[in-house]
């Protein structure tokens, strides 16, 4: 009986603890709260997890569901469409373990995502106080996704709440183009709740919010920007996206691209990026094509010259090349832009004039998503008549006209390419006539195509803003005009990325492998296969029967290894002392390193076949040194590095740390425990001047100077030499092997006994550095 007992005990308490188990792991998406709100007129998924195999019953609005939780302990249950209303309970039960979630209201649901001026809040926008005081507005929500990063795709998000726009002290952490955008919007869509799930990340590059599906590469395969998680392909979408795709949503607003907008290059391709991005989510979220409207970017920088237009191929045409890849993506079915591009700061990345941008948002998405009969976009280029030297040009207005009669910040061009302002006049409700006395056979007009075309006065009588343009005049007809490839090479390496680059004329329909493209433009790709096709295929707009197509066939071969040297503490060292070359040695593409082989002067000293492939080195005597290694891989393939150039002697050295030079324009003195000193010099502008101060020598005479830096903004870079302020070396050349080794540049320079001026001054610009080193001087 004693062990009848007993063992009835034991039973009894384990089912007390698997009742705790139970109750203790019944969970929601953190999607799911009190004051959420959620997507009417569509079908609503609740999950989350609970105990093994048990039962869970979710009820809201009367209706109740029930399910059982998998043997993962995974749940989910479905709604049938609801109409807007509100507010209501969610109530969830497992076991003895109940959730309760109130003030849940249905209504539309928006995606806010994008980089800083996404995230940018109310509380730091223009007139904050004004605009928010005695808001009490409860059928505004904001779900603020918790910024962060991810190796891979997650299920649920770190953290995030609702928080109603019921207060100012609610309001002042909104997003302030997403709060400005409902507050505007919902009164015109019948008081319907509006919820705005805020998915942004300051900095962030657009590879960042996009899958390794989408890219067809990963952040294991490239580095961008230095290495912030946030600037990495896939790390957001990971740990932000990805987490509330099950989610319904009515649509897409996205503000984004000053971090793709670097140079010229990255502005061509985030076009294609764009657009698949925007195809790309909407079938993650599987809703058919949900309206998608973006923020064209803005004016910034200081005000162009508008007598002197950015020539064709200058990198300042970067952000309006980026402007109108992002235009170039209204190609996809139900989507809009709103152009801003007279609200910007030249002084502030960061315009706080965020209110007019969050209208404009409103008008598209009136528009778009709601079928109201607004003028929701500026006059857009149409077609265009040539006459002599004058061109006519046709706009989209949607039935408003054009506002004033003489505009600016129109150019033109002739086939030397050569853009002159131009007179811009308005001839009609919606036509623009274009021309420049020196220009006699015009090939191309362009609107405020700059970085910072202050004071445009394009409007239409609704008082939006033209966007900017760029169209090539000539009539070539249907055909493809060009397509390329860079590099241009038939073979290349596994994991390196190619561009393809196209222009066609005459076309309706242009695909790449059948994925649709822009009818000219750019795509960055990474082929992964043995070998690779490219087929462009056009359909002339004319006759659909009429096809066109060019390829471009690559063979992949296995990527070579990779290595790189880094010298400590120094590159000048004394007899005796000990010395450490590091070897960081690389096997792309999926090889293996095989060894690594060191050789002093030409002559192999080591071999190390496992890592860390570190040489520990005392020399003997003194002289000058140039080591290299050589790696080879698993295949037999080799590379061998960039020399290290050592300098063995017995003479004092001295060094003069970068931090304490003096410095003119802009840079700033960063922290690094593998630098001199704990500190650089990170020189950010061409035009710099680093000079070092009271370099002392006992005679005149010749020394050996030796140079640590970085080249942190890529290479080579040429910056000019002075010595007691007289030109010793135009564009002395800096190389790297990439941009995170710090490297050496020794080189001999006469001093004159006492001290002297040592100088660097930009002609490249942007690098940085640690410290010189001179040999045989004092301080």
């Amino acid at each position: 009986m004693k062990t009848l007992h007993k063992l009835s005990c034991i039973i009894a308490f384990c089912s007390i603890m698997t009742g705790a188990v139970h109750a203790q792991s019944l969970t929601t998406s953190r999607l799911f709260n009190s004051g959420m709100v959620l997507q009417r007129e569509t079908p609503v998924p609740v999950w989350g997890t609970a105990g093994t195999n048990t039962q869970v019953s979710v009820t809201l609005n009367g209706v109740q569901k029930i399910t059982t939780a998998d043997a993962g302990g995974a749940w989910r249950v479905q709604f049938d469409a609801m109409s807007a209303g509100g507010p209501y309970t969610m109530t969830i039960v497992s076991g003895d373990a109940t959730k309760t979630y109130t003030d849940v209201y249905i209504g539309d649901v928006w995606v806010c995502s994008g980089q800083s001026n996404m995230e940018w809040s109310v509380a730091n926008s223009n007139d904050a106080v004004t605009n928010t005081q005695g808001v009490n507005n409860p059928k505004i929500r904001e779900f603020k996704v918790s910024k962060a990063t991810a190796d891979s795709p997650k299920n649920e998000l770190s953290s995030g709440t609702w928080t109603g726009a019921t207060s100012a002290e609610n309001i002042k952490n909104f997003t302030a183009v997403g709060y400005y955008f409902a507050n505007d919007i919902q009164p015109k869509i019948g008081d319907v709740p509006v919820g705005l799930l805020n998915v942004s990340y300051g900095g962030a590059r657009i590879e960042a919010f996009m899958s390794e599906e989408m890219l067809g590469y990963g952040f294991n395969d490239i580095t961008l920007a230095a290495g912030e998680a946030e600037r990495q392909p896939n790390r957001i979408f990971n740990a932000m996206i990805h987490p509330i795709t099950q989610f319904p949503v009515k649509g897409f607003l996205w503000y984004q691209g000053e971090s793709n907008a670097d140079n010229n290059a990255d502005a061509l391709n985030y076009g294609q990026q764009f657009r698949t991005m925007i195809e790309s989510w909407r079938k993650l979220w599987g809703l058919g094509d949900l309206p998608f409207v973006w923020v064209q970017l803005t004016n910034f920088n200081p005000a162009a010259n508008e007598n002197s237009p950015t020539a064709l191929n200058s990198e300042w045409n970067t952000w309006a090349i980026l402007r109108d890849a992002q235009s170039r993506a209204l190609v996809l079915p139900n989507t809009a832009e709103a152009v801003i591009i007279d609200l910007g700061d030249a002084n502030d990345i960061h315009p706080t004039n965020k209110k007019p941008v969050g209208e404009r948002v409103s008008l598209a998405v009136q528009r778009l998503a709601y079928d109201k009969e607004v003028v929701s976009d500026g006059p857009r280029y149409k077609s265009h008549a040539i006459d002599g030297n004058k061109v006519t040009l046709t706009f989209e207005t949607l039935g408003s006209p054009i506002a004033e009669e003489s505009l600016k910040w129109f150019t033109v061009a002739g086939s030397d390419n050569v853009l002159h302002k131009a007179t811009a006049t308005v001839t009609g409700a919606n036509t623009v006539e274009v021309s420049h006395a020196s220009v006699t056979n015009p090939k191309i007009v362009r609107y405020a195509w700059e970085h910072n075309p202050a004071g445009v006065n394009f409007y239409n009588t609704a008082g939006l803003t033209a966007s900017p343009f760029s169209v090539e005049l000539e009539n070539k007809g249907f055909g493809i005009n060009s397509f390329a490839m860079s590099p241009s090479k038939t073979e290349i390496e596994r994991g390196q990325f190619i561009t393809l680059s196209w222009k066609t004329s005459g076309a309706d329909i242009v695909t790449i492998n059948d994925a649709t493209v822009d009818i000219s433009g750019s795509w960055k790709l990474m082929p992964l296969g043995d070998n690779a096709e490219y087929v462009l295929k056009i359909v002339d707009r004319e006759n659909p029967k009429n096809i066109d197509t060019q390829t471009i066939t690559l063979n992949i071969i296995n990527p070579k290894p990779t290595i790189t040297l880094a010298m400590k503490p120094t590159n000048v060292i004394a007899p005796n002392e000990t010395a450490t070359i590091e070897a960081t040695a690389k096997a792309p593409g999926g090889g293996t390193v095989k060894k690594v082989e060191f050789y002093i002067n030409g002559k192999l000293h080591k071999t190390l076949t496992a890592p860390p492939y570190n040489l520990q080195w005392i020399p003997a005597k003194t002289g000058a040194y140039v080591i290299t290694a050589k790696v080879t891989n698993s295949l037999g393939d080799f590379t061998t590095s960039l020399p290290t150039h050592v300098t063995v002697t017995k003479l004092s050295k001295t060094r003069y740390e970068a931090e304490n030079a003096t410095l003119t324009s802009s840079g700033s003195i960063e922290s690094l425990a593998l630098a001199s000193g704990g500190k650089y010099y990170n020189l950010t502008s061409n035009d710099f001047k680093l000079i070092f101060n009271n370099v002392h020598a006992e005679t005149d005479g010749s020394y050996q100077m030796n140079i640590r830096y970085l080249l942190n903004h890529g290479g080579p870079k040429g910056q000019d030499l002075y010595i007691n302020n007289v030109l010793i070396k135009k564009d002395l050349m800096f190389e790297a092997p990439d941009t995170l080794t710090w490297m050496d540049l020794t080189r001999m320079v006469d001093l004159k006994a006492g001290n002297n001026t040592i100088e660097f001054r930009g002609s490249w610009g942007w690098m940085s550095f640690d410290y010189i080193e001179i040999i045989g001087a004092s301080k």
